[in-house]
């Protein structure tokens, strides 16, 4: 490669200098430059455009930029005079939505406003992004680093056009920029046209381009790289995933998390965006998912969240994925495994990601889809106890205090229970919990193993009425620390297994699905067998 030979070269002759010169200061300078060099070439051969430790937010690390000085300052007197020599603008529209430019800096920040541009595309390794925080504004940046006059991985590659797909779907003006906005920038901007009409030839997208950005070339090796990925069929806009987003979930995670989950999905997906709002819930927009050709529906939220986008999957060949962004959680523990706890959104992304699916049971409980539990007593009591702010602001040690509350008030509920069309008996608890799948941490759930999500069941956990507050705390835990044996031989608590139950009281009383609370003086629940498709590590028991 042409560049690295004049790098090498460089550093030789500042390494001879280095050795030669009989001024201390000079050589420290000389061997400052032949070191920064050295590194650079290196990067180059070893093709390594990470060595400039560029963040996900543009920036370079202080220490870096300084073993890099003489380099960076070679590189800006070069682009700086060929900017001002440059023979078309700085920024160029190519299509709609879509724009090119050169590296943007301060002075641009007034053109960037007059054109609306939403999001930045960043190609370049070895500059730093504008800090847009420090202009008030807030653009959605992606930074794919490129060496220059090198190409991009076909992952780089993948990933680039599908989040420029993703910004463009919004409507979102978007522009792509390297340092001159001659070479890598039009590389990704060809690549994108190519995905988005395959008919094109790579001769026909760097035509269109070059119609409006006359400046627009790529060297031998670059072209070469773009045919060679073109014709492994590799820049196709992937799989159509919708992301599903309640925005207040967890006091506001998505938007701490939203660009890191979309630069991993936007390696593999087409993602789309779409948040919940008070008027438009998580089934609606998953209904209207469905109809524009999604393949994966993702719900970002908490459990409720989960269950309003399930409500439109059962049944369907649309396979649903999760990314926990509420407080308990309790379907991505079981989905997901407990490491989910430690790392929720990577773990999830990771699942996401490798594809893995299975087949789980859903249920319903009277008009409402249930992928967890139904609950009388004191896990209604619990999660009636704790309202959105106390949630955001204690997490689960909202859920903690209500439930507490609920077992030292200790109240029995009395009504009719019938299981698989049975008669009905007539029972007394202060907790009755129907379980489609439960978490350890869902311990009401506990009456034996961890219920399946695979075995066609509901488990059925009830706790007898006890004439004290202390004992039902030993009631709870026993179901939380006694094996499943012990439990059998339980004075306290009960559980069955059943394809269907109906529970009737005597007046309206207050039941939990899936952390909603509903009112109703009947709950009838049914399984509903294999009934959804999921992204999951789960490992199915024989």
């Amino acid at each position: 490669m042409k560049m690295v030979k004049y790098y090498v070269l460089g550093a030789l002759v500042a390494l001879a200098l280095t050795l030669t010169v009989p001024v201390i200061l000079l050589k420290v300078v000389f061997g400052w430059i032949a070191f920064s060099l050295i590194a650079v070439s290196s990067a180059y051969l070893l093709n390594y455009p990470s060595l400039f430790r560029k963040r996900e937010d543009g920036s370079i690390p202080f220490y870096i930029r300084w073993i890099f000085v003489p380099f960076l300052l070679g590189s800006w007197l070069y682009n700086e005079y060929a900017r001002r020599t440059d023979k078309v603008p700085p920024l160029q529209k190519i299509e709609p939505h879509l724009f090119l430019a050169c590296r943007m800096s301060g002075k641009h920040v007034s053109l960037l406003n007059e054109n609306n541009i939403d999001a930045i595309l960043d190609v370049t390794a070895e500059f730093d992004g504008l800090d847009w925080t420090a202009y008030q504004e807030d653009y959605r940046y992606l930074n794919v680093p490129v060496l220059d006059h090198t190409s991009p991985t076909p992952e780089q590659l993948v990933l680039a056009i599908n989040w420029l797909n993703q910004q463009i779907s919004e409507k979102k003006n978007v522009v792509v920029h390297c340092a001159l906005g001659r070479g890598r920038s039009v590389l990704v901007v060809a690549a994108y046209l190519l995905a988005k009409n395959p008919t094109l030839s790579v001769d026909d997208a760097l035509r269109e381009i070059n119609q409006i950005r006359q400046t627009a070339r790529l060297n031998k090796r670059q072209l070469a790289s773009l045919q060679q990925i073109r014709d492994g069929g590799l820049l196709s806009l992937q799989k159509n995933l919708t992301l599903i987003v309640n925005p207040v979930a967890g006091g506001g995670k998505w938007e701490q998390y939203r660009d890191d989950v979309l630069s991993r999905l936007n390696e593999k997906f087409k993602v789309t965006v779409k948040e919940t709002t008070p008027e438009v819930d998580g089934k609606a927009l998953a209904e209207k998912a469905k109809q524009d050709g999604a393949h994966i529906i993702v719900a970002c939220g908490g459990d409720g969240t989960l269950t309003e986008v399930a409500s439109a999957l059962v049944n369907t060949d649309v396979t649903m994925g999760i990314i926990p962004f509420g407080t308990a959680n309790a379907l991505s523990q079981v989905l997901h495994g407990y490491i989910s706890k430690v790392m929720p959104i990577s773990t999830a992304c990771d699942i996401i990601i490798e594809g893995n699916t299975l087949a789980i049971d859903t249920a319903t409980c009277n008009d409402h889809v249930m992928l967890l539990v139904a609950a009388v007593g004191f896990e209604e009591k619990m999660i009636s106890a704790a309202d959105r702010e106390e949630k955001n602001v204690g997490g689960q040690f909202a859920y903690l205090k209500g439930l507490w509350n609920a077992i030292s008030n200790n109240e029995n509920m009395t009504f009719k229970v019938a299981k698989d069309n049975q008669p009905a008996e007539t029972l007394e608890t202060p907790s009755f919990v129907i379980a489609n799948a439960a978490p350890m941490t869902t311990a009401l759930a506990q009456g034996a193993e961890p219920p399946d999500i695979t075995d066609g069941k509901l488990d059925l956990t009830w706790l007898l009425p006890q004439p004290s507050s202390d004992k039902q705390f030993a009631s709870l835990a026993e179901l939380v620390l006694s094996p499943a044996e012990a439990k059998k031989q339980s004075e306290s608590i009960r559980h069955e297994r059943a394809s269907s139950i109906t529970l009737t009281f005597d007046k309206p009383t207050a039941y939990a699905v899936d952390g909603e609370i509903y009112e109703g003086e009947k709950l009838e629940i049914k399984t509903c067998p294999r009934s959804l498709t999921v992204l999951t590590n789960f490992e199915e028991k024989d």
